[in-house]
């Protein structure tokens, strides 16, 4: 297996897939909760931190042993119960494709409709149309590694520009970000990072997929860390410059940096460029969290070669109506990620045991699967009675799931986890 991936390729994966208008809508969402926005930068700062630092560990497993996603689960859990675990993550990876894909098909029907004047069977077909030729273009670039590389580095190139084009254009950006913070309540406050900590669940457990091609474990564990962290402190930062200066000339504080820009420039030519640019944006996002992920998912759980597991991803991201979950931020936040994170932070707490107490030899044991379905129902019933708690049963299942796998495995985990531990940052 070839090791070309570098630090820097990594931090332009993370850059990447951050800017898409789901982050665009986390940050808007904290925006409207009442937060300032020297709150928000240091929510998304803590949230990003977080799970920068748990992918960067996580991401070790993958450069040490070689060993991808499907691999780990299979090992843990074995391949029977591994099937239920893959197809799991596959479907969640569905949800969030048909997400960015809708929002670029809903952008494309919006601009035709202001030249066309159209009836609601046209609109569907176009929608259909949109729909159908992204996904097609998606997963045709999430085929081969390689290019998926070459594409993210291209994309935060653009997004760093996008970045400076709009710092420079706000003469009064420091008068926007440094506004005082908000008395709000810690846990409110605390609620907000966990929910910008769940939000990156998903690529995080897949992240073994691509630091099993990097070039040593220091570019894959600094790489995967600043990656997060820039990327989201990026993406934060053009949301609410862009919100400040839609509201100075429209009155209006809008989030979406590509509806300002066809505000502010209007003809066909800008619409074209707007549509190049939420494309490029939302394809690298879509080709390394979700297109690539749930093709191996459906590939290795049900014996599928490529062209049906990216036929079953497109029918499942339908399925999952993703224009509702996007409808209304509570929907989006507190239901979707809350919900779709208690299915993957439990396995996310025990591949780190796995990589850091277990043997390589002795992975599986049979209670993994009871620990596994444990903590996902435990944390489900538990959300929906304490619903004071619902935030908090993300790391609470995470927690727990670690210290059971460790607890359980034959080879004394607790303690060799320290030892594991500095063996693999070195």
């Amino acid at each position: 297996m070839s090791k070309r991936w570098s630090f820097f390729d990594f931090v332009a994966l993370w850059i990447g897939a951050c800017f898409c208008i789901p982050s665009f809508m986390l940050v808007s969402g904290l925006k409207n909760d009442g937060f300032s926005n020297l709150d928000v930068i240091l929510i998304v700062f803590a949230g990003s931190f977080l799970i920068g630092l748990l992918c960067a560990l996580l991401g070790l497993k993958g450069s040490k042993s070689n060993s991808g996603f499907t691999d780990i689960v299979i090992n843990i859990f074995g391949r029977s119960f591994a099937k239920v675990i893959i197809s799991i993550r596959g479907i969640v990876c569905a949800g969030w494709f048909g997400i960015n894909i809708i929002i670029l098909s809903q952008t494309v029907l919006e601009i035709l409709k202001k030249h066309i004047s159209l009836n609601i069977l046209y609109e569907i077909l176009i929608i259909a149309a949109a729909f159908l030729i992204f996904s097609l273009v998606n997963i045709l670039l999430s085929k081969s590694l390689n290019i998926m590389r070459y594409f993210e580095r291209v994309s935060s190139i653009l997004f760093l520009v996008i970045i400076l084009y709009t710092v420079f254009g706000n003469t009064d950006m420091k008068a926007s970000i440094s506004q005082p913070m908000n008395q709000r309540s810690w846990v409110l406050l605390i609620d907000s990072v966990l929910l910008v900590f769940y939000y990156w669940s998903g690529l995080v457990s897949n992240i073994t997929d691509y630091t099993r091609n990097a070039k040593s474990l220091r570019h894959s564990f600094w790489g995967n860390f600043i990656g997060v962290i820039s990327g989201m402190l990026l993406v934060c930062g053009l949301a609410l410059l862009s919100m400040y200066k839609a509201e100075s000339i429209f009155g209006v504080p809008i989030w979406n940096p590509i509806e300002i820009f066809m505000k502010l420039y209007d003809g066909v030519l800008t619409e074209l460029i707007a549509v190049l640019i939420l494309f490029v944006f939302m394809t690298t996002t879509n080709i390394a969290a979700n297109c690539y992920p749930a093709i191996n998912c459906f590939s290795k759980a049900f014996s599928l070669d490529f062209r049906k597991s990216s036929l079953l991803l497109m029918v499942l991201s339908i399925l999952f109506c993703p224009w509702f979950i996007i409808s209304d931020f509570s929907v989006y936040a507190y239901y979707w990620i809350n919900l779709y994170s208690l299915l993957i932070i439990p396995l996310i707490g025990m591949m780190m045991a796995v990589g850091f107490s277990i043997p390589e030899d002795n992975m599986f044991n049979k209670k993994n699967r009871y620990i596994y379905i444990i903590c996902c129902t435990s944390g489900l019933i538990l959300y929906f009675t304490l619903p004071f708690l619902s935030n908090f049963m993300g790391i609470i299942v995470l927690i727990a799931s670690f210290g059971l796998s460790v607890l359980i495995s034959h080879n004394g985990g607790i303690i060799i986890l320290k030892k594991r531990f500095l063996k693999m940052i070195e």
